[in-house]
């Protein structure tokens, strides 16, 4: 018998993601029809929080590898999203990369820095094919949302807009 996930997967258009890169609650969201998972440095570190023993080495190498603070966290942030990645891969090929992505925020701390977002979501971008990098809905954001998308790197616009920012980012996609 299926539950109500599986049900919505299966039976209507609806395409859901999971709100977290922790690796249990993934496999789990994954089992019930999830097609994507979204993260932030908020549900990246609860991830990393929670999967210390799991994460030990690669951890250990994020915080000694790192020269600042945004540097370690970028790299523990890289931690929790390839490895969310990896487990939609299958997603992400199967559907032609019509799905199967994970979501990766820039640092909120650069909402208004557009050459350090643009830096930070080249790499991101090359972490893994799947990667969709999260922008805040900034004047800046939409500006490197929209040099990001001529170049075809996926980017999404991260939430609590109003209606005229989300009529700017569609603006801003389709030129």
């Amino acid at each position: 018998e299926r539950n109500y996930l599986q049900w919505l997967a299966a039976e209507t258009p609806t395409a859901w993601w999971h709100d977290s890169g922790d690796p249990a609650e993934l496999g789990e969201a994954l089992a019930n029809g999830a097609v994507g998972v979204t993260t932030n440095p908020v549900l990246s570190a609860a991830a990393l929080k929670a999967n210390r023993e799991r994460w030990r080495g690669e951890i250990r190498a994020a915080v000694d590898g790192a020269t600042t603070p945004g540097a370690k966290a970028e790299a523990l942030t890289r931690i929790v999203v390839t490895d969310a990645a990896k487990r939609l891969e299958h997603v992400y090929r199967a559907t032609g990369g019509a799905q199967g992505y994970v979501c990766a925020q820039v640092n909120p701390s650069l909402a208004g820095d557009r050459a350090a977002m643009e830096d930070m979501a080249r790499r991101f971008d090359a972490w893994a094919p799947n990667i969709a990098v999260k922008l805040p809905a900034t004047s800046a954001g939409l500006d490197v949302m929209e040099r990001c998308v001529a170049d075809g790197i996926t980017t999404t616009i991260t939430v609590s807009f109003t209606v005229p920012q989300v009529l700017a980012a569609g603006k801003r996609f389709q030129a």
